[in-house]
């Protein structure tokens, strides 16, 4: 038994194209809603990144421009950080393309201060690195091992390229250098003297200013510019005047 079916303009139909009709806006509904759950399922950042998240990216980003990580290293690590996967990826190709680490030139002539002063500051540089990383929960013991192995490589290339760019030292001018001489001659004479048992000259009750006084120009006579200059010292070293 058909059924026959008179549309708006009179026309009669068995009905089929009616329900073909229907069909397909049923479908083109199925498939919209479909659209939208896709959508709603899809992975999201949800509003502005929160404080931690922006806290962890800065310290990724640190840690790649250190050399520290690759460029899927920081993939991961925002990934962890709550960042979803394109993002992360995102945020990986660009800083991989706009700060590429710079490779940085050491000199291969061996390392002659291992052991002194600049190794124990390297040691206390990887310490206070390893130290740091123990607040850190997410990070694994390997992390935290290879975060102060390059602290130390760090310090270590500082202190190296430091000591090859060190200003070589500038000679003493010759007035410096002629005033070194003398001093050294003044100690000399001083020395000799005491070996003979002079001395006192500091107290100005047994040696008072006019006995130095009288001395310095009886020396001046004698012709010896180092005596003079020594009881000369004398009387500036008590704060007097050659009386």
């Amino acid at each position: 038994m058909s059924t026959t079916w008179t549309d708006i303009n009179g026309k009669q139909s068995d009905g089929s194209a009616v329900f073909a009709k229907r069909g397909e806006k049923a479908g083109a509904s199925k498939r919209a809603d479909l659209s939208a759950s896709h959508e709603a399922a899809a992975p999201s950042e949800g509003p502005a990144p929160s404080e931690a998240r922006k806290d962890a990216e800065a310290r990724v980003m640190q840690e790649y421009r250190w050399g520290n990580l690759t460029k899927l290293g920081v993939a991961n690590h925002l990934r962890r950080a709550g960042f979803n996967l394109v993002t992360a990826q995102a945020k990986a190709e660009a800083l991989a393309s706009s700060a590429p680490v710079a490779a940085v030139a050491v000199s291969e002539e061996p390392v002659a201060w291992l052991g002194g002063e600049n190794e124990k500051l390297c040691d206390a540089t990887a310490m206070r690195q390893w130290e740091a990383s123990l607040k850190r929960p997410d990070l694994a013991e390997k992390d935290r091992v290879r975060g102060a192995l390059e602290a130390f490589k760090r310090q270590a290339i500082a202190l190296q390229m430091l000591a090859s760019t060190a200003v070589a030292p500038v000679a003493p001018h010759s007035d410096d250098a002629a005033v070194d001489r003398f001093a050294a001659a003044m100690k000399a004479k001083l020395s000799k003297k005491r070996l003979e048992g002079r001395g006192g000259w500091h107290s100005p009750v047994t040696c008072t200013a006019q006995i130095l006084s009288d001395l310095l120009r009886a020396h001046v006579d004698k012709g010896d510019p180092v005596d003079v200059g020594n009881l000369a010292m004398m009387l500036q070293q008590r704060g007097e005047r050659i009386i």
